[in-house]
Protein backbone atom coordinates (compact mmCIF):
# COMPACT_ATOMS: atom_id res chain seq x y z
CA UNK A 1 0.00 0.00 0.00
CA UNK A 2 1.27 3.48 -1.00
CA UNK A 3 0.37 5.88 1.87
CA UNK A 4 2.92 8.75 -0.10
CA UNK A 5 0.70 12.32 -0.41
CA UNK A 6 0.71 14.09 -3.74
CA UNK A 7 2.57 16.98 -2.90
CA UNK A 8 -0.13 19.22 -4.43
CA UNK A 9 -1.10 23.03 -4.01
CA UNK A 10 -4.21 21.78 -1.38
CA UNK A 11 -1.38 19.11 0.45
CA UNK A 12 -1.10 20.07 4.34
CA UNK A 13 2.25 17.72 4.39
CA UNK A 14 5.30 20.09 3.96
CA UNK A 15 8.68 18.63 3.32
CA UNK A 16 11.06 20.34 6.22
CA UNK A 17 13.32 20.89 3.42
CA UNK A 18 13.37 24.50 2.81
CA UNK A 19 13.03 23.62 -1.25
CA UNK A 20 10.45 21.37 -1.48
CA UNK A 21 8.26 23.95 1.65
CA UNK A 22 8.75 26.67 -0.56
CA UNK A 23 7.55 24.70 -3.53
CA UNK A 24 4.54 23.81 -2.04
CA UNK A 25 4.14 27.06 -0.59
CA UNK A 26 3.99 28.70 -4.45
CA UNK A 27 0.02 28.81 -4.99
CA UNK A 28 -0.43 29.37 -1.42
CA UNK A 29 1.57 33.02 -1.76
CA UNK A 30 -0.69 34.01 -4.72
CA UNK A 31 -3.58 34.46 -3.33
CA UNK A 32 -4.66 37.60 -1.24
CA UNK A 33 -5.70 35.37 1.82
CA UNK A 34 -4.29 31.61 0.29
CA UNK A 35 -5.06 28.68 1.71
CA UNK A 36 -4.55 24.61 1.48
CA UNK A 37 -7.35 22.17 1.82
CA UNK A 38 -6.59 19.19 4.18
CA UNK A 39 -6.46 15.86 2.24
CA UNK A 40 -5.59 12.58 3.47
CA UNK A 41 -4.28 9.96 1.13
CA UNK A 42 -4.42 5.86 1.06
CA UNK A 43 -4.63 3.33 -1.82
CA UNK A 44 -7.87 3.46 -3.52
CA UNK A 45 -9.86 0.71 -4.16
CA UNK A 46 -9.73 0.83 -8.27
CA UNK A 47 -6.62 2.13 -10.25
CA UNK A 48 -8.74 2.20 -13.53
CA UNK A 49 -7.74 5.30 -15.14
CA UNK A 50 -10.69 7.56 -15.86
CA UNK A 51 -11.79 5.75 -19.67
CA UNK A 52 -12.10 9.04 -21.49
CA UNK A 53 -8.41 9.63 -21.37
CA UNK A 54 -8.03 7.13 -23.64
CA UNK A 55 -10.23 8.25 -26.22
CA UNK A 56 -8.87 11.78 -26.51
CA UNK A 57 -12.41 13.39 -25.34
CA UNK A 58 -12.95 17.32 -25.90
CA UNK A 59 -12.21 17.87 -22.23
CA UNK A 60 -8.37 17.13 -22.80
CA UNK A 61 -7.81 19.47 -25.04
CA UNK A 62 -5.77 21.31 -22.58
CA UNK A 63 -3.14 18.81 -22.91
CA UNK A 64 0.58 20.22 -23.82
CA UNK A 65 3.80 18.65 -24.19
CA UNK A 66 4.43 16.26 -21.29
CA UNK A 67 1.11 16.84 -19.87
CA UNK A 68 -0.34 14.31 -20.77
CA UNK A 69 -2.62 12.14 -17.97
CA UNK A 70 0.15 9.59 -16.66
CA UNK A 71 -0.89 7.77 -13.92
CA UNK A 72 -2.82 10.30 -11.26
CA UNK A 73 -2.68 13.38 -13.86
CA UNK A 74 -5.82 13.67 -15.90
CA UNK A 75 -7.93 11.29 -13.14
CA UNK A 76 -11.39 12.02 -11.34
CA UNK A 77 -11.22 10.79 -7.72
CA UNK A 78 -14.83 10.50 -6.23
CA UNK A 79 -14.94 10.77 -2.62
CA UNK A 80 -18.48 9.33 -2.34
CA UNK A 81 -17.61 5.86 -4.65
CA UNK A 82 -13.99 5.40 -3.65
CA UNK A 83 -13.43 5.03 -6.61
CA UNK A 84 -11.65 6.59 -9.76
CA UNK A 85 -14.51 7.88 -12.34
CA UNK A 86 -14.43 8.93 -16.07
CA UNK A 87 -15.40 12.74 -16.53
CA UNK A 88 -18.81 12.04 -18.06
CA UNK A 89 -19.90 10.21 -15.22
CA UNK A 90 -19.20 13.43 -13.15
CA UNK A 91 -21.27 15.29 -15.31
CA UNK A 92 -23.70 12.97 -14.37
CA UNK A 93 -23.30 13.57 -10.94
CA UNK A 94 -23.32 17.59 -11.69
CA UNK A 95 -26.91 17.58 -13.36
CA UNK A 96 -28.20 16.00 -10.66
CA UNK A 97 -28.14 19.16 -8.05
CA UNK A 98 -28.29 22.96 -8.13
CA UNK A 99 -25.05 24.14 -7.11
CA UNK A 100 -21.83 23.50 -7.99
CA UNK A 101 -18.65 24.40 -6.19
CA UNK A 102 -15.64 24.36 -8.47
CA UNK A 103 -12.32 24.71 -6.71
CA UNK A 104 -9.33 25.89 -8.61
CA UNK A 105 -5.38 27.66 -8.52
CA UNK A 106 -6.06 30.72 -10.00
CA UNK A 107 -3.14 30.61 -11.98
CA UNK A 108 -3.69 26.94 -13.53
CA UNK A 109 -5.31 27.55 -17.26
CA UNK A 110 -6.08 23.66 -16.96
CA UNK A 111 -8.48 24.38 -14.31
CA UNK A 112 -9.95 26.50 -16.15
CA UNK A 113 -10.34 24.60 -18.94
CA UNK A 114 -11.68 22.49 -17.13
CA UNK A 115 -14.56 24.49 -15.26
CA UNK A 116 -15.41 25.13 -18.77
CA UNK A 117 -16.20 22.35 -19.79
CA UNK A 118 -18.15 20.97 -17.01
CA UNK A 119 -19.91 24.33 -17.25
CA UNK A 120 -20.71 23.67 -21.10
CA UNK A 121 -21.42 20.07 -20.97
CA UNK A 122 -23.27 19.15 -17.74
CA UNK A 123 -27.28 18.77 -17.53
CA UNK A 124 -28.54 21.93 -16.28
CA UNK A 125 -31.18 23.41 -15.26
CA UNK A 126 -33.96 26.66 -15.38
CA UNK A 127 -31.44 29.39 -15.76
CA UNK A 128 -28.09 28.91 -14.84
CA UNK A 129 -25.28 31.38 -12.69
CA UNK A 130 -22.13 31.04 -12.96
CA UNK A 131 -21.02 33.03 -9.71
CA UNK A 132 -17.05 34.32 -10.04
CA UNK A 133 -14.85 35.09 -6.65
CA UNK A 134 -13.30 37.17 -8.82
CA UNK A 135 -15.89 39.62 -9.57
CA UNK A 136 -16.80 42.06 -6.49
CA UNK A 137 -20.60 44.18 -6.29
CA UNK A 138 -18.41 46.81 -6.97
CA UNK A 139 -18.37 45.63 -10.97
CA UNK A 140 -22.50 44.72 -10.96
CA UNK A 141 -23.90 47.61 -13.09
CA UNK A 142 -20.52 47.23 -15.67
CA UNK A 143 -21.35 43.56 -15.50
CA UNK A 144 -25.22 44.22 -16.52
CA UNK A 145 -24.38 46.65 -18.60
CA UNK A 146 -22.45 44.42 -20.71
CA UNK A 147 -24.41 41.00 -20.79
CA UNK A 148 -27.75 43.29 -21.40
CA UNK A 149 -25.49 43.05 -25.40
CA UNK A 150 -27.44 40.87 -27.69
CA UNK A 151 -24.48 39.33 -28.28
CA UNK A 152 -21.75 39.40 -25.65
CA UNK A 153 -18.47 38.59 -26.34
CA UNK A 154 -16.31 37.04 -24.00
CA UNK A 155 -12.88 38.39 -25.26
CA UNK A 156 -14.56 41.73 -24.29
CA UNK A 157 -15.57 41.11 -20.72
CA UNK A 158 -12.63 41.53 -18.99
CA UNK A 159 -12.57 44.62 -20.79
CA UNK A 160 -15.56 45.96 -19.18
CA UNK A 161 -14.56 44.57 -16.19
CA UNK A 162 -11.26 46.16 -16.09
CA UNK A 163 -9.89 43.39 -15.10
CA UNK A 164 -6.17 44.34 -15.74
CA UNK A 165 -6.27 46.38 -12.86
CA UNK A 166 -8.15 43.66 -10.60
CA UNK A 167 -4.64 42.08 -9.81
CA UNK A 168 -6.16 38.39 -10.52
CA UNK A 169 -4.30 36.54 -13.30
CA UNK A 170 -5.00 37.37 -16.70
CA UNK A 171 -8.18 37.58 -18.50
CA UNK A 172 -7.56 35.15 -21.44
CA UNK A 173 -7.20 32.26 -18.39
CA UNK A 174 -10.74 33.09 -17.35
CA UNK A 175 -11.70 32.73 -20.94
CA UNK A 176 -12.69 29.29 -21.07
CA UNK A 177 -15.04 30.38 -18.17
CA UNK A 178 -16.97 32.90 -19.52
CA UNK A 179 -17.44 31.38 -23.28
CA UNK A 180 -18.62 28.05 -21.66
CA UNK A 181 -21.30 30.87 -19.43
CA UNK A 182 -22.59 32.80 -22.32
CA UNK A 183 -22.81 29.49 -24.43
CA UNK A 184 -25.17 28.49 -21.92
CA UNK A 185 -27.30 31.13 -21.75
CA UNK A 186 -25.93 31.53 -17.94
CA UNK A 187 -26.13 34.80 -15.87
CA UNK A 188 -22.86 36.20 -14.62
CA UNK A 189 -22.31 37.63 -11.25
CA UNK A 190 -20.38 39.01 -8.65
CA UNK A 191 -18.96 36.20 -5.64
CA UNK A 192 -17.28 39.07 -3.50
CA UNK A 193 -18.71 41.53 -1.43
CA UNK A 194 -17.69 45.38 -2.46
CA UNK A 195 -13.65 46.28 -2.09
CA UNK A 196 -14.65 48.94 0.62
CA UNK A 197 -16.91 46.78 2.55
CA UNK A 198 -13.80 44.11 2.58
CA UNK A 199 -11.24 46.96 3.60
CA UNK A 200 -13.46 47.75 6.73
CA UNK A 201 -13.77 44.75 8.04
CA UNK A 202 -10.25 43.97 7.58
CA UNK A 203 -9.78 47.32 9.69
CA UNK A 204 -12.35 46.73 12.46
CA UNK A 205 -13.66 43.68 12.12
CA UNK A 206 -16.99 41.44 11.72
CA UNK A 207 -18.09 43.69 13.84
CA UNK A 208 -18.36 46.74 11.01
CA UNK A 209 -21.69 44.63 9.98
CA UNK A 210 -24.96 45.09 11.45
CA UNK A 211 -26.23 42.15 13.61
CA UNK A 212 -29.37 41.54 11.53
CA UNK A 213 -26.81 41.22 8.37
CA UNK A 214 -24.43 39.09 10.78
CA UNK A 215 -26.89 36.57 10.99
CA UNK A 216 -28.15 36.83 7.40
CA UNK A 217 -24.63 35.44 6.41
CA UNK A 218 -24.03 33.21 9.67
CA UNK A 219 -21.47 35.38 10.76
CA UNK A 220 -22.91 34.98 14.18
CA UNK A 221 -21.72 31.02 14.32
CA UNK A 222 -18.77 30.36 15.45
CA UNK A 223 -16.47 28.07 13.04
CA UNK A 224 -15.46 24.78 14.49
CA UNK A 225 -12.32 24.87 16.62
CA UNK A 226 -10.52 22.32 14.73
CA UNK A 227 -11.37 25.14 11.20
CA UNK A 228 -10.73 28.12 12.95
CA UNK A 229 -7.23 26.93 14.04
CA UNK A 230 -6.58 25.15 11.12
CA UNK A 231 -6.98 28.69 9.17
CA UNK A 232 -5.13 30.11 11.29
CA UNK A 233 -2.22 27.94 10.57
CA UNK A 234 -2.49 28.34 7.03
CA UNK A 235 -2.69 31.60 6.38
CA UNK A 236 0.69 32.08 8.49
CA UNK A 237 2.24 29.08 6.43
CA UNK A 238 0.92 31.02 3.25
CA UNK A 239 2.92 34.24 4.24
CA UNK A 240 6.02 31.88 4.77
CA UNK A 241 5.49 32.67 8.37
CA UNK A 242 6.48 36.13 8.13
CA UNK A 243 3.26 37.85 9.28
CA UNK A 244 2.69 39.36 12.92
CA UNK A 245 0.62 36.92 14.77
CA UNK A 246 -1.29 40.47 15.53
CA UNK A 247 -2.24 40.48 11.67
CA UNK A 248 -3.82 37.01 11.07
CA UNK A 249 -7.53 37.81 12.93
CA UNK A 250 -8.43 40.28 10.39
CA UNK A 251 -7.29 38.49 7.66
CA UNK A 252 -9.35 35.76 9.07
CA UNK A 253 -12.30 37.80 9.45
CA UNK A 254 -12.14 39.02 5.77
CA UNK A 255 -11.84 35.17 4.57
CA UNK A 256 -14.59 34.46 6.64
CA UNK A 257 -16.53 37.19 5.39
CA UNK A 258 -15.71 36.41 1.72
CA UNK A 259 -16.79 32.27 2.28
CA UNK A 260 -20.15 33.38 3.64
CA UNK A 261 -20.93 36.31 0.93
CA UNK A 262 -20.19 33.73 -1.67
CA UNK A 263 -22.44 31.05 -0.40
CA UNK A 264 -25.40 33.35 -0.16
CA UNK A 265 -24.45 34.62 -3.65
CA UNK A 266 -24.96 31.00 -5.27
CA UNK A 267 -27.62 30.08 -2.96
CA UNK A 268 -29.84 32.75 -4.18
CA UNK A 269 -28.56 32.22 -8.02
CA UNK A 270 -29.13 28.26 -7.29
CA UNK A 271 -33.25 29.53 -6.72
CA UNK A 272 -33.71 30.25 -11.14
CA UNK A 273 -31.50 27.38 -11.62
CA UNK A 274 -27.88 25.34 -12.01
CA UNK A 275 -25.37 28.05 -10.36
CA UNK A 276 -21.93 27.14 -9.97
CA UNK A 277 -19.17 29.16 -8.07
CA UNK A 278 -15.74 29.50 -9.20
CA UNK A 279 -13.37 30.46 -6.53
CA UNK A 280 -10.24 29.47 -5.08
CA UNK A 281 -10.12 25.84 -3.46
CA UNK A 282 -9.24 27.03 -0.06
CA UNK A 283 -13.36 28.76 -0.30
CA UNK A 284 -14.75 25.34 -0.90
CA UNK A 285 -13.03 23.48 2.18
CA UNK A 286 -15.97 21.86 3.29
CA UNK A 287 -15.57 22.22 7.70
CA UNK A 288 -15.11 25.88 7.34
CA UNK A 289 -15.57 27.52 3.71
CA UNK A 290 -18.60 28.16 1.69
CA UNK A 291 -20.01 24.78 2.07
CA UNK A 292 -19.91 25.26 5.90
CA UNK A 293 -22.23 28.58 5.11
CA UNK A 294 -24.61 27.11 3.35
CA UNK A 295 -24.95 23.99 5.27
CA UNK A 296 -25.84 26.74 8.29
CA UNK A 297 -28.04 28.07 5.95
CA UNK A 298 -30.23 25.03 5.46
CA UNK A 299 -29.38 24.76 1.79
CA UNK A 300 -28.31 21.00 0.97
CA UNK A 301 -27.10 19.06 -1.55
CA UNK A 302 -24.24 21.38 -2.92
CA UNK A 303 -21.28 19.44 -4.66
CA UNK A 304 -17.88 20.32 -4.32
CA UNK A 305 -15.24 19.21 -7.05
CA UNK A 306 -11.72 20.66 -6.45
CA UNK A 307 -9.08 20.44 -8.91
CA UNK A 308 -5.77 19.79 -7.01
CA UNK A 309 -2.23 20.04 -8.74
CA UNK A 310 0.23 17.00 -8.72
CA UNK A 311 4.01 17.28 -8.55
CA UNK A 312 5.98 15.10 -11.14
CA UNK A 313 7.36 12.49 -8.89
CA UNK A 314 3.89 12.01 -7.42
CA UNK A 315 1.65 11.07 -10.24
CA UNK A 316 0.81 7.41 -9.01
CA UNK A 317 -3.05 5.99 -9.54
CA UNK A 318 -2.25 4.92 -5.72
CA UNK A 319 -2.20 8.20 -4.45
CA UNK A 320 -6.26 9.54 -3.82
CA UNK A 321 -7.84 11.45 -1.18
CA UNK A 322 -10.25 9.44 0.56
CA UNK A 323 -11.41 12.35 3.32
CA UNK A 324 -15.00 13.06 1.62
CA UNK A 325 -14.95 16.24 3.95
CA UNK A 326 -12.38 17.72 1.96
CA UNK A 327 -14.14 17.74 -1.97
CA UNK A 328 -16.75 15.26 -3.30
CA UNK A 329 -14.33 14.86 -6.40
CA UNK A 330 -10.92 15.83 -6.88
CA UNK A 331 -9.86 16.36 -10.75
CA UNK A 332 -5.58 15.71 -10.84
CA UNK A 333 -4.23 18.06 -12.87
CA UNK A 334 -1.03 18.99 -14.20
CA UNK A 335 1.20 22.29 -11.49
CA UNK A 336 2.10 25.75 -12.42
CA UNK A 337 5.77 26.34 -11.95
CA UNK A 338 5.79 29.18 -9.30
CA UNK A 339 9.56 29.26 -8.27
CA UNK A 340 10.20 30.18 -4.99
CA UNK A 341 6.90 32.07 -3.70
CA UNK A 342 9.02 33.10 -0.06
CA UNK A 343 12.22 34.92 -1.94
CA UNK A 344 9.57 36.65 -3.74
CA UNK A 345 7.74 37.60 -0.41
CA UNK A 346 10.74 38.44 1.12
CA UNK A 347 11.55 40.77 -1.78
CA UNK A 348 8.42 42.29 -1.89
CA UNK A 349 8.38 43.21 1.84
CA UNK A 350 11.92 43.79 1.85
CA UNK A 351 10.79 47.14 -0.64
CA UNK A 352 8.08 48.28 1.12
CA UNK A 353 9.95 48.87 3.94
Amino acid sequence: MNLTAPQTSQDTRISSRPADRRKALSYRLFLIVPFIAALIFVAPTSTAIATDAKSREPWQNWIVEDHEPDGLIGSIWSTRDRTFVSPSKLLEAVGEVQIILLGENHDNAVHHHLQGWIIRNAPLSGIPSVVMEQIDTGKTQALETFLAQPDPDPVKLGEALDWSDSGWPDWELYLPVARAALHRGADILPGLPSKQLTRNIARTGLSTLPRDRLSELQLDRALPANGARALQVEIAEAHCDLLPESAIPAMVDVQRLRDAFMAEAVSKAATSGSAFLITGNGHVTKNRAVPWYLDRAGVEGALVIKFAETLPMNRKMSNAPADGSVADYVWFTSHVDRGDPCAMLIDTMDQSE
